[in-house]
């Protein structure tokens, strides 16, 4: 991820960090679930984005919510269960 946005992401809100968490887990589910129909470096720059918000969430004191359950969030519009607990 570029610098900008790692020195940036410091003064977000929680609010914030759990929208753009949920965006991303959103789009690397989607990825995931009809990799097999896109090239490959949508996979990865969704992982990588993906990650880059997972570790934000994290550090706020988030309980990170499983890949299955972005996969059926972003693939199927299943509702995210658990999105903003504290762990």
């Amino acid at each position: 991820m570029g610098q900008i946005k790692k020195k940036f992401v410091k003064w977000l809100t929680n609010k914030m960090i759990i929208r753009n968490y949920k965006k991303a887990g959103k789009e690397y589910g989607e990825a995931l679930s009809y990799c097999c129909y896109s090239p490959p470096g949508n996979l990865l720059s969704a992982k990588e984005n993906f990650e880059f918000w997972e570790k934000e969430y994290k550090k706020r004191g988030f309980r990170p919510i499983n890949k299955d359950s972005f996969i059926r969030y972003g693939g199927y519009d299943e509702p995210l269960i658990g999105l903003g607990e504290k762990a």
